[in-house]
């Protein structure tokens, strides 16, 4: 089971025979463990179940770092066209990281996790670590309507006429993170980092990074902090509940079951 996903039940494990890894990189096994998400609440009305997420282990042999693993997922969504529409995405998303890398042999690991699995909607994250001159770990996040297969983005939740008043929003939480690193105040970060120089601004650009959640939208924000000074490096991480995200969403938009469903497990308002 992946360890990048958190209360995750394999129901069904097979192995299969050894397949030829992507782009020259040896493959000694590969194995699948059908895999459900954790969110167990009650689809919204017309929604497709959850999805099936399978993980396919590719374990790698570096002459230089010694063995790897990739974990990668493969969707069996609501139909057949559904499916094969996000596999390929995925395919393709899988290609372009090792594409990134002028040698896809200084890849150590691919590892996913799932955010959101139902109410019509999948959000997937992965995650990659490779080795050069210094250790480099970056994300990418992809979700998916899993009536349909089509990816989703930004431009078909939010109003295009209300991007930029949603960037001010997300960029609003954004400085209060770099208010509390300047004041050495950072959960988890040693308190010194304060001496360290951290600005940043979130434009239009910077929300193509997202994850779905059952209650929001975690816009992900990267400081481009140099290798010496990671350790420093705030999360960038802004977590947007669909109340606080409503006045931007498109009317009838691609997460209505998702945000309904969410309106329908809120705890009831206390009665005074």
């Amino acid at each position: 089971m992946n360890p990048m996903i958190p209360a995750l039940a394999a129901v069904v494990c097979v192995v299969s025979p050894p397949a030829r890894a992507p782009l020259g990189v040896r493959a000694h096994e590969v194995d699948s463990s059908r895999m459900m998400a954790s969110d167990t609440r009650p689809m919204g009305s017309g929604a497709p179940a959850q999805a099936t997420v399978t993980t396919k282990v590719y374990k790698i042999k570096h002459p230089q770092y010694g063995p790897g693993v990739f974990r990668f997922p493969v969707v069996q969504a609501a139909g057949p066209a559904a499916t094969r529409a996000i596999n390929r995405a995925l395919k393709k998303v899988r290609d372009n990281i090792y594409d990134a890398e002028d040698d896809p042999s200084s890849l150590i690991t691919m590892t996913f996790a799932v955010s959101q699995n139902g109410d019509n909607v999948l959000s997937l994250s992965l995650e990659v670590d490779a080795m050069g001159a210094y250790p480099t770990r970056w994300s990418e996040h992809h979700s998916f309507l899993l009536s349909t297969g089509e990816a989703l983005t930004v431009q078909k939740i939010f109003e295009p006429a209300k991007m930029r008043a949603l960037a001010s929003r997300v960029n609003a939480e954004l400085q209060k993170e770099i208010g509390r690193a300047k004041r050495g105040e950072l959960p988890g970060k040693d308190p010194e980092c304060k001496q360290m120089a951290i600005s940043g601004t979130v434009g239009v650009k910077d929300l193509q990074s997202f994850q779905i959640k059952a209650d929001g939208i975690v816009f992900s924000y990267d400081y481009m902090i140099p290798h010496a000074g990671q350790a420093c490096q705030p999360d960038g991480q802004f977590l947007l509940s669909f109340a606080d995200l409503a006045p931007y969403l498109r009317l009838n938009g691609p997460l209505s079951e998702l945000i309904e469903g969410s309106k329908a497990h809120s705890p009831a308002p206390e009665q005074r």
